[in-house]
């Protein structure tokens, strides 16, 4: 195989282009219009590729190479933005009020587009097909999904699968990866507490809603100390609380909403009928009810070892040993990659871009 760094050097400061502008207008999930269509314009003009779009509503994929007959890889980017305010001064800053490419998601798009442009060129080494899947709403926890259940993996069948994340906790040039459980699976839930609203003046009248909210909030905290091994991996995290109109008045009701995640299907199910039974037993307790629902679930991360070894391998080469982290902690946070990785096998990383150097900022 040829030698692709110069082909790199020659397009970096376009694919730095692409970057600021998706950059400068960015778009929330399954509204990523502008970003789709600036894809399959960027994608039509490389030679040997078919554009798809439309793919899960508003995701994007380019096939290298279709009508190979080999393995066939997949590279997948994510290319949603935030619902926030950006509120720097950058040439290339959000024209879009309330809304904010802050996670990385416009550097993984130009990536995966400048790595469609570089395999281009050696389109007739490849003995397999590459489908470079360009995914809406993994924000909303709902993009890969849709593209799954819309045929991506499919036609052709995808034998692996590959991503990253941008991250600041590596260095510029590091990678870091890990086989097995790689982030966490995790349900959003919310928790309704309901007691008998009555005037502050006369509590005994009522049924206190907010006392049996501080109790369940502090008796949520022992599933992980006292219930979990130390050897695992596990949060329960109670993150907004909703309750009352008036000083005077004992409410009805609170709401309480969180998160919960953990390294493994089974000790997150344990979680969730921990929670169920810590809610149920303390609001009958005070003579009130409580019930749980979840929602926005992920599956738990897994990296595939045989693939991940493999890139490995190919990072080593390209990197080099001492930027290769390849026993990277297991990550808290949860990504919707995992519902294509549990379906193919498949490898997600991160990659660093920490870096003080001002020459560098792209």
């Amino acid at each position: 195989m040829k030698d692709l760094k110069p082909i790199i050097d020659s397009i970096i400061s376009e694919i730095i282009e692409i970057r600021q502008h998706i950059h400068a207008n960015p778009e929330i999930g399954l509204k990523e219009v502008q970003t789709a269509s600036l894809i399959c314009e960027t994608l039509s003009k490389i030679s040997n590729i078919t554009v798809i779009p439309k793919v899960g509503k508003t995701g994007v994929i380019g096939i290298l190479g279709a009508g190979k007959t080999g393995p066939c890889v997949a590279l997948r980017a994510d290319m949603d933005a935030l619902p926030i305010q950006e509120e720097n001064d950058l040439p290339y800053a959000s024209r879009n009020d309330g809304c904010m490419h802050a996670c990385g998601h416009d550097g993984h798009v130009a990536s995966l587009i400048g790595t469609a442009r570089v395999l281009s060129t050696i389109a007739d080494e490849l003995e397999g097909p590459v489908k470079f899947i360009f995914q809406p709403a993994e924000e909303l926890g709902v993009g890969a999904l849709l593209m799954k259940e819309d045929g991506a993996l499919e036609k052709p069948k995808v034998d692996a699968i590959f991503g990253f994340h941008c991250s600041r906790n590596l260095k510029m040039g590091q990678v870091g990866v890990k086989s097995g459980a790689f982030m966490a699976g995790s349900n959003t839930f919310t928790i309704t507490i309901n007691g008998k609203g009555c005037h502050a003046a006369y509590p005994q009248n009522g049924i206190d809603p907010i006392l049996m909210s501080a109790h369940i909030i502090t008796a949520l905290q022992s599933i992980v100390s006292r219930n979990i091994s130390p050897n695992e991996k596990a949060v329960v995290s109670i993150c907004k609380v909703e309750a009352g109109t008036a000083a005077n008045i004992i409410p009805e009701k609170v709401v309480l909403t969180g998160t919960m995640r953990a390294l493994n299907t089974a000790l997150l199910d344990k979680i969730v009928e921990q929670v169920k039974t810590i809610i149920k037993s303390i609001a009958e307790s005070f003579g009130g009810t409580a019930t749980l629902e979840l929602f926005n679930g992920f599956p738990v991360l897994i990296n595939s070892e045989k693939t991940t070894d493999y890139f490995a391998t190919i990072a080593r080469k390209t990197v080099g040993e001492e930027n290769l982290v390849d026993d990277y902690q297991s990550v808290m946070g949860s990504e919707d990659f995992a519902y294509f990785s549990q379906t193919v096998p498949g490898t997600y990383w991160n990659q660093g871009y920490h870096s003080l150097d001002e020459k560098n900022r792209v």
